[in-house]
């Protein structure tokens, strides 16, 4: 084998072997790689550490080669560690047991292979696929292998992958993600590379969310919800009723306590908040005051690790008509002047009532199967009973000392709310922070 170079510097290693994982830094410096030295002599010492011979090592290492490392070669003297990693991750593939003798008497048809050989093959293959790739990005690749290599024959074009895909081959987006990681550092191009939905659908996207999965949440004016996995639709169900408009909002749950029925996402509109799982199950349903309809979700998790909740907060617009012919006709009498003066004031109540809905915030916080539900008032700032706040307009959640729910409202002021968990108690602060007036309400936050 080659010799190291005598001042190359030494470039940290952790090696993965089914169940073990040794690195350079605490189990044995052999395994650290020097560029430019022999990759007889690294295989040689790998075979010291693990026992897996040789001629068995099947060593794969996304970051510093290609495929399998070859024998009798040479570390290239231009390997490095990557951005922002402390070490090269490689993987050992290989079985340091003596293998017995194979028959000879007749060949090995496929009859005679085992369950289990089938599947040590195609894990093996898969764990190759998966080293040998650019990238995951679940909504919009196929996963490694063949599946992503089945249109390698096309054109660089988009094409229609299905009826509601449309986008260019699979070898082109992963081509793209290896050229923007070696040639753009990173940055983002603006390359469309997909479009998903029907065209012709009358419907328009109102919201996006991802699960931690990858999985890609898109919900619809028409009231559908749409689940995106591997360039395909994976699930389409409806928020509610159809012809009762769309879905607003949608968001991401953090996954609290571990449990897999926990709520994945969250969908809002036609005056009802919906908790969904990752398979698009409705899981709960909470109503909104009458009259009213969700215009801004914000979840969170609340406390701190080992003992969080999951906080969802909520907050309405006014959605009730009134009749316009209500108040048409003139009374002619006293007794229909009084009838007319009550229904009046039972319209300015509801109409209070309902401005009032829409200035609070609606705050849910779930622990351990249980239901905690409460209500933000807005500050009073000296007003009268009948001076109704401004309405609510957006949300926003910071982790910043416990959970910050940032509120924002129809005259541009903002207010932070603070979540803290002590001995299993919730507390508050209030703070309340103005915008210029001038420039108009709180659009987003």
């Amino acid at each position: 084998g080659l010799g190291m170079s005598s001042n190359s510097a030494a470039i940290p290693t952790t090696l993965k072997w089914s169940k073990h994982v040794y690195t350079s830094a605490d189990d044995d410096e052999r395994l650290a790689i020097h560029p430019g030295s022999s990759t007889n002599r690294y295989k040689s010492t790998i075979q010291q550490i693990t026992g897996v011979p040789v001629d068995r090592q099947k060593l794969l290492c996304k970051h510093g080669w290609k495929g399998m490392l070859k024998s009798d070669a040479s570390f290239g003297t231009d390997l490095s560690l990557p951005p922002k990693q402390s070490s090269l991750t490689i993987t050992l593939i290989g079985s340091a047991d003596e293998l017995s003798e194979p028959p000879t008497d007749r060949p090995k048809f496929i009859e005679d292979v085992t369950p289990e050989e089938v599947e040590a093959e195609r894990t093996e293959q898969q764990a190759i696929d998966d080293d040998n790739a650019e990238g995951m990005i679940v909504a919009l690749q196929r996963p490694p292998g063949e599946l992503r290599s089945a249109d390698s024959n096309r054109t660089a074009e988009p094409y229609q992958y299905n009826r509601m895909v449309h986008a260019v081959p699979q070898y082109r987006i992963e081509k793209m993600l290896h050229d923007r990681r070696t040639l753009h550092d990173g940055e983002l191009q603006g390359s469309v590379v997909m479009t998903m939905g029907l065209e012709l659908r009358r419907a328009y996207v109102n919201d996006l969310a991802t699960l931690p999965d990858g999985t890609l949440i898109s919900v619809l004016d028409d009231g559908h919800v749409q689940m995106w996995q591997h360039a395909e639709l994976m699930e389409d169900v409806v928020h509610g009723n159809a012809d009762a408009g769309g879905v607003e909002h949608v968001v991401a749950l953090p996954q609290v306590g571990g449990s897999s029925s926990a709520p994945a996402f969250a969908t809002a509109g036609q005056g009802v908040v919906k908790l969904w799982n990752d398979e698009g199950e409705a899981l709960a349903a909470m109503q909104s005051p009458r009259g009213t309809s969700p215009c801004a979700l914000v979840a969170a998790a609340v406390g701190y690790e080992g003992n969080q909740s999951l906080l969802l907060a909520t907050a309405h617009r006014v959605t009730y008509q009134p009749d316009p012919n209500q108040f048409r006709l003139v009374p002619q009498d006293e007794a229909g002047r009084r009838r007319r003066a009550q229904a009046e004031e039972q319209e300015r109540q509801l109409r209070l009532r309902l401005d009032a809905a829409a200035a609070r915030v609606q705050v849910s916080i779930q622990s351990g199967g249980q239901l905690q539900q409460m209500t933000i008032e807005p500050p009073s700032n000296g007003r009268g009973r009948e001076v109704v706040s401004p309405p609510v307009t957006s949300l926003a959640a910071l982790d910043r000392d416990g959970t910050i729910l940032v509120i924002g409202n129809a005259c541009g002021e903002l207010r932070l709310v603070q979540f803290r968990r002590d001995n299993n108690l919730m507390g508050t602060d209030y703070k309340l922070m103005h915008l210029n007036p001038a420039n108009g309400g709180t659009a987003s936050i």
